[in-house]
């Protein structure tokens, strides 16, 4: 493998605007404190709050050791006859002996009653990753390590249309910048679309369902989740192009302590896409896909995946 050097010139493309990304950023923020603010209202409603901590530790040639934090608060807004999902809280903190960093919060919001559901996931990324190529052709041998610098923000808002059926609108941006590749490789050649560095916003139209007993460690019930979105030119997008994505999750209780708990995926694309932001096999986002495979081992515009 060629050793890793910063990119001579990185190629600089164009950034939304400071101002824009604080104004997405408290828009999160002023989302999250408005609907934590419901919560004494109905605190008599509430009969579970809580909050745990999960350290995190690790140790890759490409991190060396790494170290952070994890925490999950949570508070739940039910009624006596009815169950509502938990509103959630879960910031996230990596940081590693090669000074590399990721930071993450995401949070599901759900105001009295459950008539409203607010999803965001905002991230910050300077992690190493491994790129194959693209397609199911790609070989293991050629695997290339870059460094990319990724911000990222997700906004989801939905209403209750009966039941535990939600539909809503969403909203993605994620900026990305290549700060280290390897020398004469795919990435560095600039072939790959993204290689030079990438940003897309895109919109769209997203559907959610959970009837799960527990979100955390549940024993039945299912989570289906759609979103079709387009990312174009008019949104802010230098890329043009539309995915489609579908998780479904159900969980059915086979004995008294046994569960059996199935997970389908699929994730299409189509149009110009960065190839950070194409389907794969291993972590997309929060989900996490085939964990057997190395993140990133596979590419392209369409993946299927089933577990269980």
């Amino acid at each position: 493998m060629s050793d890793i050097s910063p990119m001579p010139k990185p190629v600089k493309h164009t950034e939304i605007g400071s101002v824009k990304i604080l104004f997405m950023l408290m828009i999160v923020f002023l989302i999250q404190s408005r609907l934590m603010a419901l919560g004494p209202k109905i605190e008599k409603q509430s009969s579970e709050k809580g909050c745990f901590i999960l350290p995190i530790l690790s140790y890759t040639p490409q991190t060396q050791v790494a170290g952070g934090i994890l925490i999950n608060c949570y508070f739940n807004k039910r009624e006596k006859t009815k169950h509502h999902p938990p509103s959630t809280i879960i910031p996230a903190v990596i940081y590693t002996q090669r000074k590399q960093f990721s930071a993450e919060i995401s949070g599901d919001f759900y105001s009295n009653q459950a008539e409203y559901h607010v999803r965001h996931y905002l991230s910050y990324r300077k992690f190493p990753d491994h790129f194959f190529g693209i397609g199911t052709g790609s070989r293991a041998s050629a695997e290339e390590n870059y460094t990319p610098r990724i911000l990222s923000v997700q906004l989801v808002f939905h209403r209750r249309v009966f039941g535990n059926a939600y539909l809503g609108f969403c909203f993605e941006y994620c900026n990305t910048e290549l700060i280290k590749t390897v020398n004469d490789g795919l990435l560095q050649k600039g072939t790959i679309p993204g290689a030079d560095g990438a940003q897309t916003m895109g919109y769209g139209l997203s559907v959610l369902s959970d009837t799960r007993d527990n979100v955390f460690y549940p024993q039945k019930g299912y989570l289906v989740k759609w979103t079709l979105q387009r990312f174009d030119e008019k949104s802010g997008s230098e890329f043009v192009f539309s995915r489609m994505t579908a998780d479904v999750r159900g969980f059915v209780p086979i004995r008294s302590r046994h569960i059996l708990a199935l997970h389908g995926f699929f994730d299409v694309t189509r149009g110009r896409v960065p190839f950070n932001r194409l389907p794969m096999i291993g972590k997309m986002g929060e989900c996490n896909l085939m964990r057997g495979y190395q993140q990133g081992r596979y590419r392209d515009k369409c993946s299927w995946v089933v577990q269980g």
